[in-house]
């Protein structure tokens, strides 16, 4: 079934005189931006239904039951037919796009109908092409936004310089969802016992490039503690899985999966415990000492503030300068892009009291950057 035809069908199941807000995210990411303001809506705005639509994949799959949204879909093909289609048949009160999504005719369409649309932590760079000579019609797309909320003081500078002021700086929505996990995570199974009396690096969303590298350190080095790895690799399957058992197979590997029926012995004299399952990553964190942060080596580093906010310095390859809370924390000395990596990894390892003042650094600096969700929705509600 086409996604439009899907689209129609779907919303025949729902009642009509509702009210109704929809939340377009690229991917798991930007859902993760998106997950505040969807709680606080179903919470506090009596009766609203919440619609979110995905572009890849990834985010699609692992949020297509999310229990808050009323229906997720992907985002048909941006064509003007598909646009009025959709918003036809969906009938929006109120439209929020996450982050980077700039689809033309979607974004022309909304207008059109004078329903408020809303750029949710928004973040701009000067080499992005709205800023260019030749970028008049992409500065007509930023335009069609009713406001933007952005995440810090450049972008509003940079918006402002092309003529869109309808802007204002608040953050990212993400300092609000990382704050919640810490007060709601669950204990995960075998940690305790595979992390006691030992200094734990969790490495989070992982790719090939990162596990070489963190086997070829966890090989070569004598630290002279017990150094343990917990591992949760970016793409969860029985390939990948495999592949980095046969890494570490030498030093002692347990599964996640497996863990109700290994002993306790084994679980605590292993040295890798590999988290071959989704959603427990942000919970793992609060088991580590320190956390190393995959995806560097490829298109960029995932979340580090899942980590940050269980005051976890946290380690990365070096494609990082797209994401500001990677640049803000380096800056602050509690994140580490890979230079010399013995170096960094063993001073983690060996020396607490720095350890110790980086996890400060960490914690404190998530909790200073909370609050966006709220001031948002007081802006745009109803």
């Amino acid at each position: 079934m086409g996604l439009i035809k899907r689209v129609k069908r779907d919303m025949l199941s729902l009642e009509k005189s509702k009210k109704r807000v929809w939340f377009h995210c690229a991917s798991v990411g930007e859902f993760e931006q998106a997950r505040p303001l969807i709680e606080k809506i179903k919470r506090d705005w009596d009766g609203w239904q919440v619609f979110v639509t995905f572009f890849s994949p990834s985010g699609y799959e692992l949020r297509k039951n999310y229990p808050l949204a009323d229906k997720v879909w992907y985002l048909p093909m941006d064509t003007t037919k598909n646009a009025g289609e959709f918003l036809e048949a969906v009938d929006p009160q109120i439209v929020i796009f996450i982050k980077y999504e700039f689809w033309r005719c979607f974004l022309k369409e909304i207008r059109k109908r004078g329903t408020p649309l809303y750029l949710v932590s928004g973040i701009f760079r000067e080499d992005q092409r709205f800023f260019k000579w030749w970028g008049k019609p992409f500065r007509k797309v930023l335009k069609r936004f009713t406001h933007l909320f952005v995440q810090d003081k450049k972008s509003e500078e940079l918006l402002i310089s092309i003529g869109v002021d309808s802007v204002t700086v608040c953050g990212d929505t993400r300092f609000d969802r990382v704050a919640e996990i810490l007060e709601s995570s669950s204990p995960v199974k075998g940690l305790e016992i595979f992390t006691r009396g030992s200094v734990c690096c969790v490495a989070g969303s992982t790719w090939p490039p990162d596990e070489e590298l963190l086997e070829r350190y966890f090989k070569s080095r004598i630290t002279g503690k017990s150094f343990k790895l917990i591992i949760a690799p970016h793409e969860v399957n029985e390939r990948s899985v495999k592949s980095i058992s046969e890494r570490f197979g030498s030093t002692g590997v347990v599964l996640y999966s497996k863990i109700d029926t290994t002993p306790s012995q084994t679980i605590s004299q292993a040295s890798v415990y590999i988290l071959d399952t989704v959603g427990l990553l942000s919970a793992a964190y609060r088991y580590g000492s320190f956390a190393y942060i995959g995806g560097g080596f490829g298109s960029g580093i995932h979340n580090i503030l899942e980590a940050a906010t269980y005051k976890k310095p946290v380690v990365f390859g070096p494609r990082y300068k797209k994401f500001k809370e990677a640049c803000d924390l380096v800056s602050l000395g509690a994140a580490f892009p890979l230079g010399n990596t013995e170096e960094i990894f063993d001073k983690l390892i060996m020396d607490e009291s720095f350890r110790d003042g980086c996890s400060a650094i960490a914690g404190e600096y998530v909790q200073k950057n909370k609050g966006a969700t709220a001031n948002i929705l007081k802006a745009i509600a109803p």
